[in-house]
């Protein structure tokens, strides 16, 4: 009886660390993702500053 009680804490446990696992690897991909999309946002932010600034400078360049 002791020993399967120690068979079952034991795969408890197997299963308990396989299902943590899985949890980090699930947090690093989404974790992954979401830097992937910040580092495009800042790209694209800095296009539309680059984009703006350009279109100062034509008005600017315009009215003189």
């Amino acid at each position: 009886m002791v020993m399967q009680g120690m068979m079952d804490f034991s795969t408890q446990m197997s299963n308990n660390i396989t299902h943590l696992a899985d949890g980090i690897r699930v947090d690093a991909a989404h974790w992954e993702d979401a830097m992937g999309h910040e580092s495009l946002a800042l790209k694209q932010e800095k296009l539309l500053k680059q984009e703006a600034l350009e279109r100062e400078k034509i008005q600017k360049q315009e009215a003189i």
